[in-house]
């Protein structure tokens, strides 16, 4: 086993979780551990493929797709992932709170408050835009695709928001 397949065996039970799911050898399940690893660090497929399994490049080129397409190689990528949030929340949570210095500290002028009020207000906003949508699969049995889909961008219209092209949630105004 590399040292790299022992970091990722940290959470080790939920790893296992997965091996016993899909029903992986432990041999296999370490290499595409590897695998899976060098992709989210950005490597391509067919040298994380070559990396991982020791064969040679025209051999992990026909084979590399075939295994990044694999159930449990998406599961292991779903797993693995960092979340988005949570790449930079340190680093919100100490912005927020120098900016809380700022507005608490009596000895601050008006114009660094004001200045510490407007670098906090794209935080503020960030927070007001997270919608949290419940799905929940056995209240969807019956229901089609369209129909779920249909649920959710009623959920959104109620509570103010769109979808833009980004694909992201934000406020909308009402046209009467």
């Amino acid at each position: 086993m590399t040292k790299e397949v022992e970091v990722l065996l940290e959470d080790k039970e939920a790893l296992n979780v997965i091996r016993t799911r899909f029903n992986v050898k432990e041999d296999r399940f370490d290499k595409g551990l590897v695998f899976v690893q060098k992709i989210l660090d950005g490597m391509s497929k067919n040298k994380a493929y070559v990396e991982a399994f020791g064969v040679s490049i025209d051999k992990a080129k026909t084979l590399s797709s075939q295994l990044h397409r694999g159930k449990w190689i998406q599961e292991l990528i779903k797993y693995l992932r960092p979340n988005e949030d949570s790449l930079y929340f340190g680093e919100t949570k100490r912005i927020i709170g120098r900016g809380m210095e700022i507005i608490n500290n009596p000895k601050s002028s008006n114009r660094e408050v004001t200045e510490a009020i407007k670098a906090l207000q794209p935080f503020i906003k960030a927070e007001k835009q997270r919608l949290e949508v419940d799905v929940s699969i056995a209240d969807n049995t019956g229901d089609s695709i369209v129909t779920q889909l249909n649920d959710k961008i009623a959920m959104l219209a109620d509570a103010g928001k769109m979808v833009n092209e980004a694909g992201e949630i934000v406020d909308v105004e009402l046209i009467e």
